[in-house]
This record gives C-alpha cells, sequence and structure tokens, in this order.
C-alpha cells in the first residue's frame, strides 16, 4: 500500500515538472 501513494506521488512529480517544463518554453518564446 505505501509502494502504491509513493509510485503516485512520484508520477505526480513528473507530470509536475513536466507541465512546468512546457511553461517556461512557452514563456521564452513568447
Amino acid at each position: 500500500m505505501q509502494e502504491e501513494i509513493w509510485s503516485k506521488k512520484k508520477l505526480l512529480v513528473e507530470i509536475a515538472g513536466d507541465a512546468s517544463e512546457d511553461f517556461a518554453l512557452k514563456r521564452n518564446i513568447s
């Protein structure tokens, strides 16, 4: 059960990281 929660948190962190990278790229372009 703990591992499942940890893997979900890891996934959310990865998604958030991708989103913030995309945001930074778009800000630099425009």
